[in-house]
Order: structure tokens, then sequence, then C-alpha cells
């Protein structure tokens, strides 16, 4: 399981992209993730507030955890070597032993992303903040 962060090259190419997390000095945990022959990275959040991504720990009143929505699209070199550290092993040990299901409902929120955007039907309102629009080529989505 690898938890990197995006290297100081990746950001700079994607900065220009207004939804890819990042906050000055701060860069985000990322998973990474293969699906349909493409690597992605899922960003770690504290305040996952939405139901696109797996909750793992309950900090104060809010739920942290992998966000769907702000997945990338990315090559592996893309990623820092260095293990990225999460300040909560519980969070660490759950994302580990739920990786498989982790794995299989990101696939089913990039499918669904993937048929919202085909169809014109954005059901239910995936689309509109989500990263994946800046990799439509990518996923070989023609809108």
């Amino acid at each position: 399981m690898k938890i990197r962060r995006l290297t100081q090259e990746a950001y700079s190419r994607l900065e220009k992209f207004p939804q890819i997390l990042k906050k000055e000095d701060r860069y985000y945990g990322l998973l990474q993730i293969e699906y349909n022959g493409f690597v992605f990275a899922i960003p770690f959040r504290s305040n996952l507030n939405h139901k696109y991504g797996f909750k793992t720990i309950l900090s104060g009143k809010s739920w942290c955890g992998l966000d769907y929505s702000k997945s990338i699209v990315i090559k592996p070199s893309d990623l820092q070597d260095t293990q990225f550290k999460l300040r909560d092993n519980t969070e660490y040990e759950k994302v580990k032993n739920n990786l498989g299901k982790i794995t299989l409902k990101f696939g089913q929120y990039i499918d669904m992303y993937i048929l919202a955007v085909n169809t014109g039907e954005d059901l239910h309102n995936i689309c509109k903040f989500s990263t994946l629009q800046y990799f439509h080529k990518e996923l070989g989505i023609s809108n």
C-alpha cells in the first residue's frame, strides 16, 4: 500500500486546476490505486463531509478519510519516494484492512462519474466539484 505526496513538479503541472487539493506549505497524503489501466491518487482529508469517499476515523465532529471526488490521474513518477505518515495509525490500519473494498468502491465511483458525464445526467451531483473533470482525455470521455 503506497501512501505518498505528489512531487513538486506534479503540483506545478496541476496547480492550474482549481479543484486540485493543495494548501500553502501543506501537501496531502495520497493513496495510489490502479483501476482500468490508470494510476490514481486519492487524497486523505480531515473533513470528509460527503458520501464519495472512504471514512476512516472521527476527529471531533468531522470524519477523516479518502476523498474519491478529489482523486487525480497520475504517473507513478508523480509521487515522492518517501512514505507519507498519517497522523493516526488507526487510520492507516483501517485503510490497509479495507484496501479491497476501497478499490471496489473507488472503481464504482469512477464508473458512475464517467456515466454521468457521458449521459449528461449528473443525478448524484458528482461532477461539479470532482477533479476528474480535468482528466477526461485520460478517461476516454469525449465531452
